[in-house]
């Protein structure tokens, strides 16, 4: 089901330029000061800049869908829909964040010092587990009606 809106165009653009503007910062900047050079381990290294290219991507693909009107879950007519709707966002959102999760967790399980840190990791991990066994539970119980 497709929506236009005004406010959902502009949402949308906005996204867009963020988006730009996140993966642009890139020509702007020394990209070497982006790059932990006290570790080997690729995921971590890299961190910095997989999140700042993954965020960049995220706020374009969003930012297009909320443009075009597809990816909108406010303005869902029933509460079956809306159900079907956010846990649609959710899963997208999880899945194009994916690679910044990857870095975040290897970051986290890798550089943390204290038994704080890796608890708090777990408890994340534990949480984003649950968010995409919901949704998809949410799709397949919805998705028969």
């Amino acid at each position: 089901m497709k929506h236009s809106n005004s406010s959902n165009k502009l949402i949308g653009a906005l996204g867009i330029v963020f988006g730009l503007l996140c993966l642009g910062s890139f020509l702007a900047g020394d990209n070497t000061k982006l790059i932990i050079p006290s570790t080997h381990i690729f995921l971590v290294k890299y961190f910095v800049v997989i999140s700042m290219i993954n965020g960049g991507l995220y706020f374009i693909v969003a930012g297009v869908l909320i443009y075009r009107g597809i990816f909108v879950p406010a303005y869902a007519k029933t509460n079956t829909e809306h159900k079907q709707t956010k846990a649609k966002g959710i899963l997208l959102s999880l899945f194009l964040l994916s690679p910044f999760l990857l870095a975040l967790f290897t970051v986290i399980f890798t550089i943390a010092k204290s038994v704080l840190w890796k608890i708090l990791g777990s408890l994340a991990l534990i949480y984003i587990i649950w968010l995409l066994y919901s949704n998809v539970r949410t799709l397949r119980i919805h998705g028969r009606d």
